[in-house]
């Protein structure tokens, strides 16, 4: 039976889910190759070892910065305009202008979003919601 539970380090990584990009930080910290064969309670205990290191919390960082980027670039998008400039920039007409105003309660002065000018339009305009 003991037999049956021995496997490389490389097998186990494979069956207990550790990443390809893990698996030479595994070895290198815990001092393996990936031909060494344990039991799979030495193995478990290594894997617990490693993981509490923050050996596996390395990825998700790369992942962090790209998702700030993308944030700055929406607020970037969001700058409030008054009514009039986005009407012109949309070419709205006077009568789809006056539909806004109306529904709104906005004046040719008031600041909005694009969202928030997009989504008056989808349901006053458009009737989609």
């Amino acid at each position: 039976m003991a037999e049956e539970d021995r496997y490389s380090v490389a097998e186990f990584a494979r069956r207990y889910k550790l990443s390809e990009k893990e698996l030479p930080a595994f070895c290198e910290l815990m001092g393996v190759s990936q031909d060494t064969v344990l039991t799979r309670e030495e193995f478990k205990g290594m894997l617990a070892r490693f993981e509490s290191s923050g050996g596996v919390e390395e990825p998700p960082q790369p992942t962090q910065e790209p998702q700030r980027e993308v944030k700055e670039e929406e607020v970037a998008k969001e700058k409030k305009q008054p009514l009039s400039r986005w009407a012109q920039e949309r070419k709205l007409t006077r009568p789809r202008v006056a539909v806004l105003k109306n529904a709104m309660g906005w004046d040719e002065q008031s600041k909005i979003t694009e969202t928030e000018l997009q989504a008056a339009i989808n349901k006053h305009l458009l009737n989609k919601e």
